[in-house]
């Protein structure tokens, strides 16, 4: 083989694995069905808490949930719909207030239409009972301490606002 024929083959070598390596994190979007099992599974049992369907609306009562829920979705998966009135969390301060977490202003998330309320403080007996009667599931999440907890965060939150995809 000539050496520049070699140098060739080299060079469409290089190409090809440098355009493999530029589009590896390009994937198309999943199908609800892929290889016939459903991509989306509900209802699904997260930390004890049933959640019927995919929750296109939801309330977060923690800065660092909010946080975490805006890096895993966009706005055309989830709405952020309600927060904590004592937020301190400037991505979240444009949404209207419903209560705080100990004392969730039920009413209020009914009219915007909560399918699921996130905390990191459990809500009192009276707004939990609130809550479970407006058929609104509370999941409670322990803020993160360490990278194994962040990471067990953010599976959590993935499987409950995706239904474990």
């Amino acid at each position: 083989m000539s050496r520049t024929k070699s140098k060739m083959l080299r060079l469409a070598a290089a190409a090809m694995t440098l355009a493999m390596l530029l589009t590896a994190g390009c994937r198309r979007t999943p199908s609800a069905v892929e290889s016939g099992v459903a991509a989306v599974d509900f209802p699904i049992a997260v930390r004890g808490v049933t959640i019927e369907k995919a929750p296109g609306s939801v309330a977060v009562y923690s800065d660092s949930l909010a946080d975490a829920v805006m890096n895993l979705t966009s706005a055309e998966q989830l709405q952020l719909t309600a927060r904590s009135a004592d937020s301190a969390y400037s991505g979240i301060a444009m949404l209207p207030t419903a209560g705080t977490a100990a004392e969730p202003d039920v009413p209020q998330l009914q009219s915007l239409g909560v399918q699921l309320v996130l905390t990191d403080t459990p809500p009192s007996e009276t707004a939990a009972a609130s809550l479970a009667e407006a058929g609104i599931p509370v999941l409670v999440l322990e803020p993160a301490t360490d990278r194994e907890s962040l990471i067990e965060l953010y599976r959590v939150l993935g499987s409950a606002l995706s239904g474990g995809r």
